[in-house]
């Protein structure tokens, strides 16, 4: 009845959204992660609650006579009862937490994935108006914050039973959290509609929320904000009654309400006008954001500049420049917690007193040893980290390229097989070159504090790193290429498909031919054969190249025989249609067999595959190059 009220409404969009939100398994996992989380807490808060064994003197003095039972049982109901009104209390905190922590991520992207995924304009098509279409898609993403936070509330009124408290007071402090979580959403929708994209959007939230706390701290360290960053003592007042609860509960309703009203009130009036305005204008870019031209190495252009480092999707989403200085700051925070231990905290104190001039002559006065050992440190994360990344970002480069969909693209191109490993290699080992270099920067500055030989040493670090990624790459990159496998859909086709062949041929009334003795000797399925000998293709994805007769090694084929039997095995089988490539918007007929990708002039016609687009039927044609006022932006070479 309830997931039906929205529809009842005629908000079409919050039905949808509330819909498709709870089918996704991120959903899933937040809400059941969310009650796990809440269960394992109750297991280790519980063993760590102890009844008061002894009386204790108001003066501090323990009684050493024994107290009576009355006094025993009322300290140990005492004792309980705080127990869980400080239990209720964390419950509130940790949902508020959980509200400014994940409203962002959540809400920040509801228009985002309309606008790339170009069905925003539809809606705009429609006779939903701009309110029904922000309205709605805010309390269908916030619903993925709240349905989990659900899992919270028979806890908390466990607590507030055994705890003793006002189920009034608590009832309040949900209304205030539930303000919260209303000003963040409108906040984080007002943020969708300024900016392109989804990662853009969620970035810009949080960047806000990191920069309003560190502003106000700063810049007001007196005023009244400092409070709000406390939510304990907030809503131990609304809870308790204590104190000024009552200016503790309206004035950050009001002023979080008034927020929430504005920022939805600019999102409704801005949407079209915004939305629109960016379908028709180029992206901005920032500085950081100009790239060198493509050159002559456009696949290590790629992995650079257009994919990265970062070995997991989902990190590609943070903006190259943000990563290094994050990079940066860590190394940084790790040398200047060792020079102020080689100081002896002399640094520290220094610094707190603004007393520059000691601090310097703290640092010259460091421990060499500490020093040296923090070095070594930071050379051996370098190390290990380093080439790990390396490691998995280049074994993991046909499959980002898969799930991209663009390997098929990239396969048919003029480029060898082995000209594009090697530029996926050079790519990823110079895309590591800014980040390393924000590492080793605070690194070579905690080194200088001992002189000629700590540099020296990290020095070493910084070429045994250096050697141990080349390595890393090489081996990964090695590992990705022979490791190309299939779908398990197609695998378990194939595997079905080689038995079941195997099954018939060893049946005493078929007689087995050389093309099968061979695919069943390597345990492959024949898919193509000419003179040079026989195509096999293998379940991990693997094709075989066999000369003819039995005592011949079979060895991997090349880019073009790969192709071939890819192309041939769709064509003998099939069920193996998807191995075909994707046509590319700009590919045109082939000239030599009018797209139907076989030879009709060969002694077989309508057998052998065309030589010309290696029976695909098409050849890929470069589209022309974009022009900006009249001027070619993408020539090639440039």
């Amino acid at each position: 009845m309830i997931r039906q009220l929205p529809y009842r409404l005629n908000w079409a969009v919050l039905h949808r959204e509330s819909f498709r939100v709870g089918r996704t398994a991120r959903f899933h996992v937040l809400r059941y992660g969310f009650a796990v989380f809440l269960i394992f807490q109750m297991l280790v808060l519980l063993p760590t609650f102890h009844l008061p064994s002894a009386q204790v003197h108001p003066v501090g003095q323990i009684i050493t006579d024994g107290p009576s039972q009355l006094d025993i049982r009322r300290a140990e109901l005492l004792a309980w009862t705080a127990f869980w009104g400080r239990y209720a209390l964390l419950l509130l905190q940790e949902l508020f937490w959980w509200i400014i922590l994940i409203t962002p991520a959540v809400t920040a992207g509801a228009l985002g994935y309309e606008k790339e995924g170009g069905t925003l304009l539809a809606l705009f098509g429609t006779q939903l108006t701009s309110a029904e279409i922000v309205i709605g898609k805010m309390l269908g993403r916030l619903s993925f914050v709240l349905w989990p936070a659900l899992a919270a509330l028979p806890f908390l009124v466990f607590a507030t039973v055994l705890g003793e408290i006002s189920p009034v007071g608590v009832f309040l402090a949900l209304a205030l959290l539930i303000v919260v979580l209303l000003a963040v959403g409108a906040a984080s929708m007002l943020t969708a509609v300024w900016t392109r994209r989804t990662s853009d959007a969620i970035l810009a939230c949080y960047a806000a929320l990191v920069i309003f706390a560190i502003g106000t701290v700063v810049v007001f360290p007196n005023s009244p904000l400092i409070e709000w960053f406390d939510p304990g003592s907030r809503l131990e007042q609304i809870v308790t009654g204590s104190g000024h609860w009552l200016r503790a509960l309206l004035l950050p309703a009001l002023l979080l309400g008034s927020v929430a009203a504005a920022c939805l009130t600019l999102a409704i009036w801005r949407l079209r006008p915004a939305c629109i305005g960016q379908q028709e204008q180029r992206a901005k870019r920032w500085l950081w954001a100009y790239r060198r031209p493509i050159g002559k190495d456009p696949v290590a252009w790629r992995e650079r500049h257009a994919i990265g480092l970062a070995p997991v999707p989902w990190l590609r989403m943070i903006p190259s420049w943000m990563g290094w200085l994050g990079v940066f700051c860590f190394s940084a925070i790790f040398a200047y917690d060792a020079a102020n231990y080689a100081t002896s905290n002399g640094l520290n104190s220094n610094l707190q007193d603004a007393n520059l001039i000691g601090a310097f002559q703290s640092l010259q006065r460091a421990a060499a040893g500490r020093v040296d050992g923090h070095v070594h440190a930071m050379g051996v994360i370098l190390l290990v980290g380093g080439s790990i990344i390396i490691a998995v970002r280049c074994s993991n480069s046909i499959s980002e390229e898969k799930r991209r969909k663009t390997w098929e693209d990239l396969i048919i191109t003029p480029l060898t097989r082995k000209q594009i490993m090697d530029g996926k290699r050079r790519g990823i080992i110079y895309a590591a070159g800014p980040p390393l270099f924000a590492y080793v920067l605070p690194m070579f500055g905690l080194a200088s504090l001992t002189g000629a030989s700590g540099i020296t040493s990290a020095a070493i670090w910084l070429v045994m790193a250096g050697l141990a990624m080349i390595a890393a790459a090489y081996i990964g990159i090695s590992w990705a290429d022979s490791n190309e496998g299939l779908s398990w859909e197609v695998a378990a086709r194939l595997h079905e498909m080689i038995f079941s062949s195997a099954m018939t041929y060893a049946s005493r009334y078929i007689p087995i031919n050389e093309e099968w003795a061979l695919a069943k000797r390597h345990d492959a399925l024949p898919v193509h054969s000419d003179a040079g000998g026989i195509l096999l293709l293998r379940p991990d994805g693997q094709v075989l190249e066999v000369a003819w007769g039995e005592e011949t090694p079979a060895k991997p084929a090349n880019s073009y025989r790969w192709l071939v039997a890819r192309v041939s095995a769709a064509r003998r089988y099939p069920e193996l249609r998807v191995l075909l490539p994707r046509r590319p918007k700009h590919a045109e007929n082939c000239p030599t067999c009018g797209g139907w990708g076989l030879n009709q002039y060969s002694e077989s016609p309508g057998k052998t595959l065309c030589r010309s687009c290696t029976g695909l039927g098409w050849i890929y044609v470069a589209p022309p190059p974009a022009t900006v006022n009249g001027v070619a932006t993408g020539s090639p070479g440039s």
